[in-house]
């Protein structure tokens, strides 16, 4: 609902924007862009380079993506047995089939929900931003389950301190909350299928909340009469007969586009990892972070090499001005020499030897990579 300039906003707008300070609040957002940058190649942004040349060797992109392929190397899996059952009876043997059955209708559903392919991209997103987050549902469409990474800048805990979505006994977080970019068009027909009034509809509209989007690109979008808008998705838990129940609800920044239903899930159907954990935080530490400094080292060592080449690296050439009116490298071009002393024609010109680089500092830049890839 509207009144002149205001606008009543929605519970998970608001639960939204405290996961956006909490996450600004660590630097979260503004790490993940650079990581990302610095993974992409853009490494001089934001360095100074102080006239040198802006070379880049990066280092970054091939110890993350070594480090991703060493975890894919090893095929994994879900495997089913039946524990605690006698080895002859029929309950042990019926047991036994059932967790074979269940063991091939997992591989079966690994192999359609694309999980490895999954894995790997959400290892990428937890070497550049400390976390991997994946959100599974049933799409009601395909009448079947299927999964999705999701952002962790798009990811609000209700405590964002503890990393644990659920344990044995339950749903730990009070709440979860997925924020999604979503064309206008495609958020209102769901509205109005789920019987949103033409009132509320009207207040769907395009928004400009990309800055907390990571990553440079993510910020960037295509201008056209659509637009989008941030979608929010909350999942609560409620307690019903002593079970625990999945409820959710879809909104925009003012307007329910789906009003809250029960999941029929007991577990919050999000899954967290993280690359390196962080006491106190449900966020982890990404692999980049740790390796820009010395990414940054590298690139100013191979500048200043870049530069010394530049200055040093070409023998120069002294030449007599009195004998020698204009020098030049053509060679389809003959240098005319006026007259000859006892020096001779080499008399009038030699070529400077270039200094010598010292061996210390190609064997310093060789350690600092070696030593950087193995950390």
């Amino acid at each position: 609902m509207m009144g002149g300039d205001w606008m009543e906003e929605t519970r998970a707008w608001g639960r939204y924007q405290k996961g956006i300070e909490y996450k600004n609040k660590i630097n979260l957002l503004s790490t993940i862009d650079k990581n990302e940058r610095f993974y992409s190649g853009n490494q001089w942004q934001g360095v100074k380079a102080n006239g040198l040349p802006t070379p880049i060797l990066n280092v970054t992109k091939r110890i993350i993506g070594y480090k991703i392929s060493a975890v894919m190397s090893d095929m994994i899996s879900m495997q089913f047995s039946a524990d605690g059952v006698g080895d002859n009876d029929l309950q042990g043997k019926a047991y036994r089939e059932i967790a074979q059955l269940l063991s091939e209708y997992s591989k079966t559903m690994w192999e359609n929900l694309k999980v490895d392919s999954m894995n790997e991209d959400g290892l990428l997103d937890a070497a550049l931003s400390g976390d991997m987050v994946s959100h599974w549902y049933w799409d009601e469409r395909a009448n079947d389950m299927t999964g999705e990474l999701i952002d962790n800048c798009n990811l609000m805990l209700g405590d964002p301190n503890t990393p644990e979505i659920n344990d044995a006994y339950g749903p730990v977080q009070p709440y979860i909350v997925l924020a999604f970019r979503r064309q206008v068009s495609d958020v209102r027909r769901e509205a109005q299928e789920n019987g949103i009034s033409e009132q509320d509809l009207e207040l769907i509209s395009a928004d400009t909340e990309t800055e907390n989007q990571t990553g440079d690109r993510s910020k960037v979008e295509l201008e056209d009469e659509d637009g989008k808008c941030i979608v929010l998705l909350e999942y609560t838990k409620e307690l019903v007969d002593g079970v625990y129940h999945i409820m959710a609800e879809k909104s925009t920044r003012s307007v329910v586009i789906r009003p809250k239903w029960d999941t029929g899930l007991h577990r919050y159907p999000v899954a967290l990892m993280n690359w390196d954990k962080r006491k106190g935080s449900a966020h982890g530490e990404a692999e980049a972070t740790s390796i820009i400094p010395n990414q940054i080292m590298i690139n100013r060592q191979a500048a200043m090499l870049a530069l010394w080449i530049q200055l040093h690296g070409f023998p120069k050439v002294l030449y007599d001005i009195t004998r020698i009116g204009n020098w030049t490298n053509d060679m389809s071009k003959a240098i005319p020499v006026k007259g000859v002393d006892s020096g001779g024609v080499g008399g009038a010109a030699m070529y400077m030897q270039p200094a010598q680089i010292s061996s210390a500092v190609m064997d310093f830049m060789k350690w600092f990579i070696d030593i950087t890839k193995e950390m």
